[in-house]
């Protein structure tokens, strides 16, 4: 009887630290779901929701899925933008430092809907919602802090709302962004991060659907130009082909493309040099 005591307290003592770390992971996980939403609601102004987020610390891994940015009020397109799944990979030694540095992040299967009405546009709202976020920020934000190698966007859907009953459809095969927060001290905050990756989008879709979508195209470059620098080398790959993109957005295409564009102006940084 004495002996089989002893094995329900060994089987406890070896039960616990078992539970610890599963709630500590799970707590982990609660905590970055949180970041992620409230880091979108910072940057974009609008609802960002996420249906889940699983973190491998031991393994420096995380994954997410289901990432929604909300339309803003007034709009009648489903969302702004959806992504289906995403993965990272870390650098462990910084996973609970001030700064956490990313090797990779690869975001698969994003959806984007751009909607202009006779009151204005919903990408329109959502670049104003970051502005006013940019103007508003500290050089120190408190915060955890990230240094991303790549960012890696895959399979881009786009629909274009461009008069009322018809829509036009673009895809943009692979958006790449490379060094993100290196330009900073200590890296970039949360919503500064997912801001960044919202502008390379919509910066690619201008980019790229310029021939496809001029009025929108011309407009949504003319509400870029409205924002910071990027602060990111970003390479844009559709129909097979990788268009590198450094420095100036206009000296970076031409055509109809650089007339849509022109009114970005310098949102990649760099040197104009580079794309002559």
């Amino acid at each position: 009887m004495q002996m089989g005591r002893k094995k329900k307290v060994l089987l406890v003592a070896l039960l616990i630290p078992v539970v610890l770390v599963a709630a500590g992971i799970l707590f982990l996980d609660h905590v970055a779901r949180k970041a992620v939403e409230i880091g979108g609601e910072q940057a974009m102004g609008v609802k960002t929701s996420l249906d889940g987020i699983s973190l491998k610390p031991i393994r420096g891994e995380g994954s997410l899925k289901g990432l929604n940015i909300s339309n803003p009020g007034g709009f009648e397109t489903p969302f702004f933008m959806k992504l289906a799944k995403g993965r990272a990979a870390l650098d462990m030694g910084s996973l609970f430092e001030d700064t956490v540095v990313m090797k990779t992040i690869d975001l698969d299967g994003l959806e984007a809907h751009l909607e202009k009405t006779s009151k204005g546009s919903n990408y329109g709202v959502i670049i104003d919602n970051m502005k006013k976020g940019e103007e508003a920020a500290k050089p120190e934000e408190p915060g955890k802090k990230f240094l991303v190698q790549a960012i890696v966007v895959r399979n881009i859907k786009v629909h274009a709302e461009i008069v009322l009953g018809q829509t036009v459809h673009l895809k943009i095969d692979e958006i790449r962004l490379e060094d993100v927060g290196s330009g900073t001290e200590s890296g970039v905050i949360m919503s500064e991060l997912m801001g960044t990756i919202v502008k390379a989008v919509l910066f690619a879709i201008v980019e790229q659907g310029a021939e496809l979508l001029p009025g929108i195209a011309k407009d949504l470059g003319g509400n870029l130009g409205k924002l910071g620098k990027l602060g990111a080398k970003v390479t844009i790959k559709a129909a097979g082909q990788a268009v590198k993109v450094i420095g100036s957005a206009g000296k970076a295409v031409g055509g109809a493309a650089k007339d849509a564009i022109k009114g970005i102006g310098g949102i990649l940084g760099g040197d104009d040099d580079k794309d002559k």
